[in-house]
């Protein structure tokens, strides 16, 4: 009988370590589905790391002209951005992404000299808390954005 309630809490739990393998990496559609995006055709997604357990975690990179922006933005929801605000930062990254191994990581926030930030935690987007950084200074838009929920 031990071995069977053994082997049955084994079962149940498999795969539901906290610890578990690390981050996933999301398609463009499971980007804009997991973080309530309207990406338009002309965005790249440069790097997202997405965790689950309980919770979810979500990290991306993105990158799409100027012109696309506001619309980018309306679309999915975001407020007006507020200049120098910097809603992200390299400690947004959670658990074994802290320790980037590239010599130029892809998500450095940190980095940037011109930003605008919007936070999305105080007012949820249907339980689904959100915070971006416009890197403005790239020659191109470069976007940092959280999305979590609790």
């Amino acid at each position: 009988m031990r071995w069977f309630i053994l082997s049955l809490v084994l079962l149940l739990t498999a795969g539901c370590s906290p610890l578990g393998n690390g981050p996933t990496t999301l398609t463009r559609e499971q980007l804009e589905q997991a973080a309530a995006l309207h990406l338009p055709a002309t965005a790249e997604v440069l790097e997202t790391r997405y965790l689950s357990f309980q919770d979810s975690y979500l990290t991306a990179v993105l990158r799409l002209p100027s012109s696309d922006l506001p619309q980018f933005l309306a679309d999915s929801g975001f407020s007006e951005p507020t200049p120098g605000l910097r809603a992200v930062t390299n400690g947004d990254l959670r658990g074994k992404d802290r320790q980037q191994t590239r010599e130029e990581p892809v998500w450095n926030p940190d980095a940037a000299s011109e930003v605008s930030g919007i936070e999305q935690t105080s007012e949820p987007l249907d339980g689904l808390y959100r915070k971006l950084m416009i890197d403005t200074g790239a020659a191109e838009p470069v976007i940092y954005l959280v999305a979590f929920t609790t």
